[in-house]
């Protein structure tokens, strides 16, 4: 899996814009990176809680009629 330079890393994490770095590997998605700002706009209180969420269940608040539609368009887009 892609890993950035610790510099880089640090600076993107502290970052107050909300960002998620995903790559896909082995027809799954893998959580890179994620900033201060996407972990605050989610309520989330840190970033293992971020990685975590992103991994298991990214869809937590999507409509559940809509996460079948969402899932296939986010495979479909990363292939």
């Amino acid at each position: 899996m892609y890993s950035f330079p610790p510099n880089i890393k640090v600076a993107m994490e502290q970052s107050v814009v909300p960002i998620a770095v995903y790559q896909f590997v082995n027809k799954r998605v893998r959580t890179v990176l994620l900033s201060a700002g996407l972990l605050e706009m989610l309520g989330l209180k840190s970033f293992e809680e971020g990685y975590e969420l992103m991994d298991t269940n990214m869809y937590r608040d999507t409509h559940p009629d809509d996460i079948p539609r969402i899932a296939s368009e986010a495979i479909r887009f990363a292939t």
